[in-house]
């Protein structure tokens, strides 16, 4: 390839990356005004449910169009984090994790799915194991460490 093509080459890695960016710090942008509109409107909301309860008043059609407003951007904030975040579930606890993480960040387990692992990294965490056998997680006297595992000695 001559420097032409090269250089053609690294300017569209360069612009395709810049893209990349923009698009991302575009959406974190709109997650949070998004998140700030729902605070302003989770406080406006208080103000007004305090004045309904100190003068006897159930609901008003004012704080029920609120909470319809709150859970309108709550949904939109769930769908752009959901597109933007490719979201999984963990195994264990259930719970929507990113999809380019190794650890479940609620439970500990480590995902059996993670495209970068090999065979022996499929196991759960020692900690995660060791809550289900139900050990405290501390080594019993026939254990030693070696490189950063536990091992059974014969002693």
């Amino acid at each position: 390839m001559d420097i032409k093509g090269t250089f053609r080459k690294s300017v569209n890695e360069i612009k395709n990356t810049t893209k990349k960016i923009t698009d991302k710090v575009t959406q974190e942008y709109k997650k949070n005004s998004l998140k700030d509109d729902i605070e302003d409107l989770y406080a406006e909301l208080g103000k007004i449910r305090y004045s309904e309860i100190s003068e006897n008043i159930s609901r008003s059609e004012e704080s029920v169009s609120i909470y319809n407003e709150i859970r309108k951007l709550l949904d939109e904030l769930e769908s752009i984090s959901e597109k933007n975040e490719k979201l999984t579930y963990c195994r264990i606890c259930g719970k929507k994790i990113p999809n380019d993480i190794v650890f479940c960040p609620y439970c500990g387990t480590k995902r059996e799915d993670y495209e970068n692992k090999t065979s022996e990294d499929n196991k759960k965490c020692d900690f995660a194991n060791e809550t289900e056998n139900g050990t405290d997680g501390t080594e019993s006297a026939d254990e030693t460490i070696k490189d950063g595992k536990a091992e059974k000695t014969d002693e």
